[in-house]
């Protein structure tokens, strides 16, 4: 079963249930889904799970700063309710990656292509986010990446 079709079964069900904070989650996440699908629809080329899981990572990203900038702002409703939605996105998406598992990756690619400068930094980062299948962030790939060049 397909994430959207688990994200319409689970739709069904937060209805019934009278459900508003999950009904409106679901119906924002197909919405947004639903809009990279006409994109890439008019690019030729069809929808993938990737990219559903892509746009789960990006409204995740947006609801969890969006609870950062409400909690700053003194706006606890607003920053729970947030976080409610980052909660329910979260279920969706596979377990990020340990930190040393992104570790060990980034230090394979420094060894892959031997001696190494900051002119490669975006290389790099770029090679570990495609082997870690979106299972961790560009900024924390980007801060290991950091580390083990200033070594």
């Amino acid at each position: 079963m397909t994430l959207i079709d688990q994200l319409n079964m689970q739709l069904k069900e937060a209805l019934k249930n009278k459900d508003t904070v999950v009904s409106g989650t679901i119906r924002m996440l197909l919405s947004a889904i639903h809009n990279v699908e006409i994109e890439l629809h008019a690019k030729g080329k069809d929808m993938q799970e990737d990219d559903v899981l892509n746009v789960l990572r990006k409204e995740l990203k947006k609801r969890q700063e969006a609870t950062e900038a409400f909690a700053q702002a003194n706006r606890e409703d607003q920053a729970a309710q947030e976080a409610a939605e980052a909660a329910y996105i979260a279920q969706f998406l596979p377990q990020p990656m340990p930190l040393e598992d992104v570790r060990v990756i980034v230090e394979n690619i420094i060894q892959e292509k031997g001696e190494v400068g900051m002119k490669d930094f975006g290389a790099i980062v770029k090679e570990t986010l495609l082997r870690a299948k979106g299972r961790t962030q560009g900024d924390v790939v980007s801060k290991i990446v950091k580390e083990l060049m200033e070594m």
